[in-house]
This record gives structure tokens, C-alpha cells and sequence, in this order.
């Protein structure tokens, strides 16, 4: 019996045996297109596939592939089956056991991020708001502050949240919101934990409170569900929006420069390049194997909605030391 069902908008209807902290999309039982499942361990009759590398096989146009290796005394298993229609993800628990935490689900944010660009949609390793009813793109590199500045942006009324780290588009420019985890560490450096109700809603103790505070370790003992940071503050979720701005947020002397469109692109592009570009060589032998699944098609497709958002939207770049002074310089472009 699937633990998770999450319904991302009508695109993705997930049924997962993993929580995937998608809440805000939690939903009863449903028809689902992407089917994730955690066993206990699984076999494939491997005699009649072809081997691809050491560890893959699978058979020419049959909208499957599958993995299988030895690592320490464990045989991780897995098995892809048509990535472009009901998909099935079956893991065996080697195979999850076997994965940091972080590198597990970055392996699953990647299947999504294929399953939506073959819908036509994209995933974006950006942030996103609503200010007035005008679309926000916050768009950084990893540990730069995109999470610190919308944050700061919360604090004053006029705007809504629709994500800190991700976002869907679409070719229209409309951003779907995201909402999933943020970091107790982000919470407590931005002051959110001088509310004495928050702090006590969201207080770990004190040796999680230490291990969470440290970079690397924060993201496994210090997040936290943003719904039910939204629920304490109070604080607005927009289910979509129009993007008509975009802020590059970097570390260095303070600066803030709107800037050419095409070096907007080059940038948001080479971000979720560095966020979601690296793909797993399960999905490589799969669409060694099925022709018809091509990533180059899938890749062009996600530079052309980035492209579109960008060419139609204005576009900033913010350079600042103190990640908490982003916010300062976004607030005052918008007020103009």
C-alpha cells in the first residue's frame, strides 16, 4: 500500500512509496502517470536482454531499462519502465540504502524534471514571488541566499510565495509553485526565530539545533515543511503567476545592474545546468535504447522556455556580501 500520493498541479500525479516532501500536494489516491516503489528487493530475468556497460541492460524500443551492481554486500536494483507515458520507478531498499539521503532525491528531482520537460513543461532551480500581482524569478547559484531573500521579501505584505529553490514553467511564462522544505538554519539567520512562538514551535533541542546550523549537515537535521511555516507565519502561497522580472543574486561587492537579456539566459540556464544538468546514466541507457525518448529534444526545449521568460521579462543583477541585503535592493527596483 503507496505510503505518498501528490498531485503537482495536474501534471505530475505521483503515488510514492518515499516521502517526498512534496505536502502541499498531498492528496488521497489517485490516477497517477509516475508510480515510485520501494521494495524490499525485486529480480529481472536478464537472459534474453542486452548488456549495456557493467551494469545495465535492457532490449532495443522497449521503453525499459534496468540496473543492477554489487556495493559492499548489497545488489542494488533498478527498473525504469516508460518515461514518456505511466511511468513505474521500482527500487529495491539496497539500491535506496546505498544513496545519501540528498542523492537519492536529487535522483528522483531529475525523473521529474524529465517527465515534465517531455509534457513540455521545465523544472527551474530558481525562486519565485508575487509582488502586486507581478511574476518575481530569483534565480542563484547554490548557498548563495535564494532562500535568505525570500525570506526577507515575506516580511513585507505585498508579497506571495510560490517557492524558494524550484519552480515549473511553462511557454506562456507562468510559474507553478513549488513549496517543499526550507532549512531551520535559513529560518534562525534571516530572525524569523526572534518570534518566540516560532522558536518554540520549530525548536530541535539542543544537539539538532548544533548539527543543523553546520552547512553541509543542515540538510539533514535541520528542514522543515514550508507549509508548516506558511501555517505559524501566516504567510500567503500563490498558485501561480506571471513572470515579468528576474533577479541574478551573486556573492560579491555590492552591486545591482539590470542587465542584457542574453546574459540573463546564460546565466539562469548555466544554474539549472548546475542544479539539474547532471543526469544519471540509468536515464542515458535508457534513451540509448528507446530513440524516441532524445535528450538533446529535451534539453533544447527547456533552454526555449527559459528563453521565452527571459526575453519578456526585465533583467537584474544583484551583487551583494551580506545575503540579507538582496531583498533591499529587489524591493527598491519594484517600488520605482
Amino acid at each position: 500500500m503507496a505510503k505518498f500520493f501528490y498531485n503537482l498541479h495536474g501534471l505530475l500525479k505521483i503515488r510514492s512509496d518515499i516521502n517526498l516532501n512534496f505536502n502541499y500536494f498531498r492528496h488521497e489516491k489517485l490516477n497517477y502517470n509516475l508510480d515510485i516503489r520501494l521494495v524490499k528487493d525485486f529480480n529481472v530475468n536478464k537472459k534474453n536482454l542486452k548488456k549495456l556497460g557493467l551494469f545495465y541492460y535492457g532490449l532495443e524500443n522497449n521503453d525499459s531499462i534496468y540496473f543492477e551492481s554489487r556495493f559492499s554486500g548489497f545488489r542494488p536494483r533498478v527498473f525504469l519502465k516508460n518515461l514518456s507515458g505511466k511511468t513505474t520507478l521500482l527500487i529495491n531498499k539496497a539500491f535506496y540504502l546505498t544513496r545519501l539521503p540528498i542523492n537519492f532525491h536529487n535522483f528522483i528531482k531529475i525523473i521529474l524534471q524529465m517527465k515534465l520537460s517531455i509534457m513540455g513543461y521545465s523544472l527551474l532551480h530558481s525562486a519565485c514571488l508575487e509582488y502586486n500581482g507581478e511574476g518575481i524569478l530569483i534565480s542563484a547559484l547554490a548557498d548563495t541566499g535564494k532562500s535568505t531573500t525570500v525570506l526577507n521579501c515575506l516580511r513585507k505584505k505585498s508579497f506571495s510565495y510560490l517557492s524558494d529553490d524550484l519552480i515549473i514553467i511553462d511557454k506562456e511564462r507562468i510559474a507553478y509553485c513549488m513549496p517543499r522544505l526550507i532549512n531551520f538554519r535559513t529560518l534562525k539567520k534571516t530572525g524569523y526565530f526572534d518570534n518566540k512562538s516560532i522558536k518554540k514551535k520549530f525548536s530541535f533541542g539542543k544537539f539538532k539545533t548544533l548539527l543543523s546550523e553546520i552547512p553541509y549537515l543542515s540538510a539533514y537535521f535541520g528542514p522543515i515543511d514550508t507549509l508548516d511555516i506558511h501555517k505559524a507565519l501566516d504567510l500567503p502561497i500563490k498558485q501561480e503567476t506571471k513572470i515579468s522580472k528576474i533577479f541574478i543574486i551573486e556573492n560579491g561587492e555590492e552591486t545591482c545592474n539590470k542587465i542584457e537579456k542574453s546574459l540573463a539566459f546564460h546565466k539562469i540556464k548555466t544554474i539549472n545546468k548546475e542544479e539539474l544538468g547532471t543526469l544519471p546514466v540509468l536515464l542515458y541507457m535508457y534513451t540509448y535504447l528507446n530513440s524516441h525518448t532524445d535528450l538533446n529534444k529535451i534539453k533544447n526545449r527547456d533552454d526555449y522556455l527559459i528563453e521565452k521568460i527571459v526575453e519578456s521579462s526585465d533583467c537584474y543583477a544583484i551583487s551583494c556580501k551580506n545575503p540579507n541585503k538582496y531583498s533591499e535592493f529587489i524591493f527598491k527596483i519594484l517600488e520605482k
